[in-house]
């Protein structure tokens, strides 16, 4: 016996999961409705069972309908509303009964339906009731199954746990913290018994590095050896290592870059020195590479003064520096302050310095002939040496919250015309503040345009400076509007 069935709506046959979604929201009265050309159809009665799952597959809603009579239109009736609101599959029963006593003739099982967009056949099995499926039965019997195996698996972790924990009280042990990390990441981290033995964990370094010495616990500049050394204590190792080719002078500064391109990788340590310098007349460093130093490195100068051929730096991700939006700035719970320390060499013409930055340290800006503009927030309270140098700015504004100009902070920009002073800074500046020494003998300054009440001082400095008021000229000693 076959029944044929379809979804049905005041609209017509839906044919779409998305079609259903706007008659449900027009308030239309869906239906099911089930036909047979089996000329014994009326001698049933119906009951159809839904199980609703949403998206997930998780069972949301299960009902049964009312007993229902075959009638010249077959069965039908209106679907509760609830079970039209999930958007996953939907099994489906069909029971017939019998007319005279309600006993089970046939049932049929029909899973993974579409929501309600099914049409197609529901293939009646004629058999006994009790050898045939019951939906919700069978939901309930694997969520009874699934709850006693969760139910056993917890049980066995708490006893595993707790054995454990009266093992470890019993034996007296102490435990320490161990771990390993490569450039900043950590790659393993574990608990071992206090006096273990360590072994080396296993790794990937970048491409073109090689190890140099080994893994180094830096609290103590020791190099762990993993025949002799025992745990005493927490204790982080880190690896040692570098760009294949790289030369360190004598004094234990970076000196030879091999003509490296792409990434390059500086060391921590040489023969237990810690490097934290490069040498001021660095060889062989070709153009557009990527620098990464390591956790000591703070005179970086050398690689940043003379050309322009370090597009990006990077430092550990828990050193003393952190990479933020392409730039570097020093870390302010580890250095006290916020300093911007370098930005890319890039095309970007213009950068804006962030609201939280207090210095710009020495080559924060240099060696960029495409930098064209600079905004400066009035949280910056420093300008170190040679913090602007050789960039394409034509203009620069100083903001009123500088307190402090090193020797020679604004160095060597050709094209720097004109510097807007936004505070008295005529006690702070001098002759090389703002100073063009590319084409010597001849030296060049900028016009400085400062605040009407702060012009006498600035021109009682007697300064080399052309000085002009902001938005006034000065006619017969009086400002008037330009």
């Amino acid at each position: 016996m076959v029944l044929n069935f379809k979804y049905h709506s005041d609209s017509g046959i839906l044919q779409s999961y998305q079609e259903y979604t706007v008659a449900q929201g027009s308030n239309l009265t869906n239906s099911i409705a089930i036909t047979s050309t089996d000329i014994n159809a009326k001698n049933y009665k119906y009951c159809l069972e839904f199980v609703c799952y949403n998206s997930r597959n998780v069972p949301k809603t299960q009902f049964v309908s009312p007993l229902l009579e075959y009638t010249k239109e077959g069965v039908s009736f209106v679907l509760p509303a609830n079970l039209l609101q999930y958007a996953g599959h939907v099994d489906m029963q069909l029971v017939g009964y019998s007319l005279e006593d309600n006993s089970v003739i046939f049932k049929s099982v029909n899973k993974g339906c579409k929501a309600f967009n099914v049409e197609g056949s529901l293939n009646v099995i004629e058999s006994e009731s009790s050898n045939t499926p019951n939906l919700l039965t069978e939901l309930l019997d694997e969520i009874k199954q699934y709850r006693i195996v969760r139910d056993d698996f917890v049980v066995s972790l708490k006893k595993q746990a707790t054995e454990a924990i009266d093992e470890i009280l019993q034996a007296g042990n102490v435990f320490y913290k161990v771990i390993f990390r490569i450039n900043g990441e950590v790659i393993k981290s574990m608990c071992v018994k206090e006096g273990a033995i360590l072994t080396e964990p296993e790794f990937t370094l970048p491409a073109g590095c090689e190890v140099k010495e080994g893994w180094y616990d830096m609290s103590k500049d020791k190099l762990w050896d993993f025949i002799n050394d025992h745990v005493y204590e927490d204790v982080t190792l880190t690896l040692n290592f570098a760009s294949i080719g790289i030369g360190i002078a004598a004094n234990g500064r970076i000196k030879n870059f091999a003509n490296l391109t792409g990434d390059i990788y500086l060391p921590d340590y040489n023969n237990g020195a810690r490097i934290t310098a490069v040498d001021t007349t660095v060889t062989n460093l070709s153009d557009g590479v990527n620098l990464h130093f390591g956790y000591f490195m703070s005179n970086y100068a050398g690689v940043l003064k003379n050309n322009d051929k370090v597009t990006q730096m990077y430092f550990p991700q828990d050193s003393k520096f952190r990479n933020r939006d392409n730039a570097v700035y020093s870390d302010k719970e580890q250095m006290g302050l916020i300093a911007l320390v370098f930005t890319p060499r890039t095309k970007t013409a213009t950068f804006n310095v962030p609201s939280d930055c207090q210095q710009l340290a020495s080559y924060a800006f240099s060696n960029n002939p495409n930098l064209k503009k600079v905004t400066i927030p009035n949280t910056v309270t420093s300008f170190n040496s040679f913090c602007i140098y050789n960039t394409g700015l034509t203009t620069l504004t100083v903001p009123a919250s500088v307190n402090y100009f090193a020797p020679t902070p604004v160095y060597n920009n050709k094209e720097l015309e004109k510097v807007y002073l936004e505070g008295d800074f005529s006690s702070l500046i001098n002759e090389s503040t703002f100073i063009d020494m590319t084409n010597l003998p001849t030296l060049k300054r900028p016009t400085l345009y400062v605040r009407p009440e702060h012009y006498a001082a600035y021109v009682a400095r007697g300064l080399s400076y052309d000085i002009e008021v902001i938005g006034k000229d000065y006619l017969d000693e009086h400002f008037v509007a330009s």
